[in-house]
């Protein structure tokens, strides 16, 4: 069976599940984009889609199938043609539901992957967004989330980090339009809006071998990316850690991808708590500030407590409308700035000092007679 979300979804993601029984009870979205790279991933999701309304699933569903050319090597351009020639042809997929969307402009020198990612997103929200479908499905698998969550680990990531690559965002979201392929489910009810584009990760409880093994019994030929062997990429570096650890255990992405399971639970639960501390210790007049209640933030857990003074500077210290921020503060800056709240609070009985602090755009400054914190954003020339 294949899912196009999981079944125990609820809300505005219960009416996406598909499978290939096709019982009456499994529903499809009228309109789909497969992100197609012509990969193994990518066009084994295209191949099963494909499937399905070849056997009588409903020929009213209508796929389109968008393929991003970055343009980052001379024979991209090439590539991409021959990758949609391949898939009307094997597959059977219309000239018209095929398109080439093209990255045009200057390309980066280094963090390549990074900006890449983000440039694909755009190009595909965009293509979405002009044909008004609401649901974009791509091809990350297990061995993808396994990969994800290593690479946080590496990275020292905390909580929100090691959720990994979320199966449902909404891609209107600052953070998937910037390329973090992880996102929470609040996250996606911040977010969504009946109009927003779905992105939909239905294939990670597939492992790459179930994939290729698939694909290669069909005789269905796929792209070989060569940047994926190039060790340049801390991705690539990963991918091989664990296929060695995979001779050892094989069950390890099976595990890392529980790991983002378990992490993903407790994010939400965690983003929970922050939304109700939110409402009880913040205050948001319509001058654009924030007024953070001294005596309550000073009972919040720490954990809470760091997450609210970066949930108030990404909306205090955004630009315009946006919700963008310039710079979200690390870690270390924001146990910073609560450790000089902290000093500050333990000081103000005795002699009243003053607070100005500033951090990610915004000043923190104190308000005695209302014992609150003020937050503003910082003017900047």
């Amino acid at each position: 069976m294949l899912h196009l979300l999981p079944t125990t979804a609820s809300g505005p993601n219960a009416d996406v599940n598909i499978s290939t029984n096709g019982s009456d009870n499994a529903l499809l979205p009228a309109k789909l984009c497969i992100a197609l790279s012509g990969g193994a991933d990518s066009t084994f999701l295209l191949y099963m889609l494909n499937l399905m309304l070849e056997n009588g699933y409903d020929s009213r569903i209508d796929i389109a199938a968008a393929i991003v050319d970055h343009g980052l090597r001379p024979e991209s351009s090439i590539e991409a043609e021959a990758v949609k020639a391949y898939v009307q042809d094997r597959l059977s997929i219309n000239e018209d539901k095929v398109v080439i969307l093209r990255w045009i402009g200057d390309k980066p020198k280094s963090n390549i992957h990074a900006i890449a990612r983000r440039a694909r997103y755009k190009l595909l929200a965009e293509f979405c967004r002009k044909n008004e479908i609401l649901h974009l499905l791509t091809g990350h698998q297990q061995d993808d989330q396994a990969e994800t969550v290593l690479l946080r680990i590496a990275r020292g990531s905390g909580i929100a980090g090691l959720t990994g690559i979320g199966e449902v965002v909404a891609l209107n979201d600052p953070a998937v339009l910037n390329g973090d392929a992880a996102a929470s489910m609040d996250s996606f009810i911040k977010h969504y809006r009946p109009t927003t584009t779905r992105l939909i990760r239905p294939l990670l409880t597939f492992t790459r071998e179930e994939i290729e093994n698939t694909l290669n019994s069909e005789g269905i030929a796929y792209v070989m990316d060569p940047s994926n062997s190039n060790e340049r990429f801390d991705r690539v570096k990963t991918r091989q850690m664990l296929r060695q650890w995979h001779m050892i255990e094989p069950q390890i992405p099976a595990r890392l991808s529980l790991l983002a399971k378990n992490a993903t639970r407790c994010e939400n639960f965690l983003q929970k708590c922050l939304q109700e501390a939110e409402n009880r210790i913040c205050q948001f007049p319509p001058n654009g500030t924030a007024l953070i209640n001294m005596a309550d933030f000073l009972n919040l857990h720490e954990e809470l407590a760091l997450r609210l003074l970066r949930c108030v500077i990404q909306r205090i210290g955004s630009k315009g409308n946006s919700g963008m921020v310039t710079t979200i503060p690390r870690l270390r800056s924001l146990e910073r700035l609560h450790g000089i709240i902290q000093k500050f609070a333990r000081r103000m009985d005795d002699s009243p000092p003053r607070l100005c602090v500033t951090l990610g755009g915004c000043i923190f400054s104190s308000c005695k007679s209302a014992y609150s914190i003020v937050v503003r954003r910082e003017i900047t020339r």
